[in-house]
Formats: structure tokens, C-alpha cells, sequence
């Protein structure tokens, strides 16, 4: 009987830290600097990234240069992106994009958080791509 008891205990306290780990999506747990790269991301000139600021502005880039601008909300759990992209030059796959900024509205969906990364799926289940940002600064 004691051995169950100890067992159940031990289950218990697996389960209850587990939960303490996982975190809400709030503006106050976006704000900052996450990196697509991991932790050694975040001390890399080459990862990508993604910077939430907590008046609502928004920044994606690689390395230190900021590619996209914008603002973010949210809904519920998903972070809403409202975006405008610069100019990608000869390496985009159609000419509009060469050469003009233009508008884009994203919505991910964030599907895990814990203290200092998040898990975000963008785009449909069919053509849906995931990504885990690490907490920079």
C-alpha cells in the first residue's frame, strides 16, 4: 500500500511541474527578441528572428537586419501579424516581389509555450509550416 502511495505521489508531482512549465500567450511573454535558431541563434549575425514589442509593433529580420515590420495581436492562441515586407531583390519567385514592398497578414497559431521557447504552426494543415522561437532578451 505504501508503495502506491509513494507511486502516486511521485505521478503527482510530475504532472503538477509539468503544467508549472507550460506558460500563457500574453503581450507580456511575447515581448522581446526570439530566435529561430535556438539559444545559439540569438548570438548569431546569420538566424533568423522575430522581435514583439509590448506597444503592439513587431519586427522579423536575419541576423541584424530587419526584413519585415509591422504590428501583432492577439486572438485567443493565435499571434495575428499585419506586415509590410521589403523588397527581396532577384531571389524571389515572382517579379512584384523583386522589387516593391508589399502587405502581408499572417496568422500562426501557437501550439506549445514554455518559459522560454514556443512552438507556432503558420499557415494551413495542408501547406502549414512550424517553427519553434527561442527566447533572446
Amino acid at each position: 500500500m505504501s508503495v502506491r502511495f509513494v507511486l502516486l505521489v511521485l505521478f503527482s508531482l510530475q504532472s503538477s511541474t509539468a503544467i508549472s512549465e507550460e506558460m500563457q500567450v500574453s503581450a507580456k511573454y511575447l515581448a522581446g527578441t526570439w530566435s529561430l535558431g535556438g539559444e545559439q541563434g540569438c548570438e548569431s549575425s546569420s538566424v533568423d528572428y522575430a522581435m514583439f514589442r509590448d506597444n503592439g509593433t513587431a519586427e522579423l529580420g536575419n541576423g541584424t537586419t530587419a526584413r519585415v515590420t509591422g504590428f501583432w495581436e492577439l486572438n485567443k492562441d493565435a499571434i495575428i501579424l499585419h506586415m509590410l515586407v521589403s523588397p527581396r531583390g532577384g531571389t524571389a519567385l515572382h517579379p512584384f516581389y523583386q522589387d516593391s514592398y508589399h502587405h502581408q497578414y499572417r496568422a500562426a497559431q501557437v501550439l506549445d509555450t514554455r518559459n522560454n521557447a514556443f512552438e507556432v504552426s503558420v499557415g494551413t494543415q495542408v501547406q502549414g509550416e512550424q517553427y519553434t522561437l527561442t527566447r533572446c532578451r
